[in-house]
């Protein structure tokens, strides 16, 4: 019975002392911590909202800079086409000239075919410049020049075969 003793001296002592708050106190602190994580859930919100604003402006930029200019694409008009077919020759690199840079969306066969040419052709001229230099036989040049002159009617013809589908209805 020594604890019970102990207890009803703590209740008797509690009883005489005033509460430190009330329960509108707990209901303050409690309306106040849902306030600030209102305001964190609003700060978090916007930031997502400000990274996803700026991810997709910064994409565009990207785009917008990386896009090719209008009217430059690999496409000639139907009546230039037709009207100027390319002799099989080695002039062919002067129809090439104005031919632009590859376009935006390519068909992989099409594109693999004109990179390939196009890489075999940068292969000759390093070896026609490496035979001029190292003074190589006058028949050696001849040949590369022979090749070289070959790729680019290939390149030329096959150009022109996807200029003139370019412009099938």
């Amino acid at each position: 019975m020594h604890a019970d003793d102990g207890l009803r001296a703590l209740a008797a002592l509690d009883a005489t002392r005033a509460a430190p708050y009330a329960y509108g106190e707990f209901e303050r602190r409690a309306e106040r911590a849902r306030v600030r994580a209102r305001r964190r859930e609003t700060r978090l919100a916007a930031s997502a909202a400000a990274v996803i604003v700026f991810a997709l402006a910064g994409t565009l930029l990207y785009v917008a800079m990386r896009a090719p200019v209008r009217g430059t694409g690999s496409q000639v008009p139907a009546t230039a086409a037709t009207s100027r077919a390319p002799a099989v020759r080695d002039s062919g690199a002067a129809w090439l000239a104005p031919q632009s840079g590859d376009p935006a969306v390519v068909r992989v066969g099409r594109y693999a075919t004109v990179a390939a040419l196009e890489d075999r052709i940068a292969l000759i001229d390093d070896h026609l410049n490496d035979s001029r230099l190292d003074g190589d036989p006058v028949a050696e040049i001849a040949n590369l020049r022979r090749e070289r002159a070959r790729l680019v009617n290939a390149l030329v013809s096959v150009r022109y075969a996807q200029s003139l589908a370019a412009n099938l209805p």
